[in-house]
């Protein structure tokens, strides 16, 4: 079988949403690694994910309403958003939830639904066409 070049594959963009502050540097590290391991995962069950958590590694650089106003525009250009455990707790992934169902953004509450619905992915290793999931 014949490896998809990586220029002609087609995944769906999953916009990975949930906690970053906490009320310690090493809570907000705890998030951090968590986004990353998801995105990760994401990645591996064959989506594009975008993760606004290593997007602007700074954050002490611009303020909070600047990050927010990235992360909508990177959440506008995504065929879903994904809800990471918890995310009822930060204000911030409330509002992108927000956002998203105002903008007609599909809502991924948990891994289940995010795989029953019919969005493009490849599995991986990446090999034939592209599968409709």
């Amino acid at each position: 079988m014949t490896r998809v070049p990586a220029e002609d594959r087609s995944m769906a963009r999953i916009y990975v949403s949930g906690s970053y502050s906490a009320p310690t540097p090493a809570g907000v590290e705890g998030h951090i690694r968590a986004a990353k391991a998801w995105t990760t995962y994401l990645a591996e069950l064959g989506y594009a994910p975008i993760c606004p958590y290593t997007n602007i590694p700074e954050i002490g650089r611009l303020g909070y309403e600047d990050i927010m106003a990235v992360d909508f525009i990177l959440l506008r250009a995504c065929d879903g958003i994904f809800m990471l455990p918890g995310w009822e707790k930060s204000p911030g992934a409330v509002r992108e939830r927000v956002f998203a169902l105002k903008e007609g953004i599909p809502v991924f509450e948990s891994l289940d639904d995010l795989l029953r619905a019919p969005l493009w992915r490849q599995t991986l290793p990446f090999h034939g066409e592209a599968c409709h999931a």
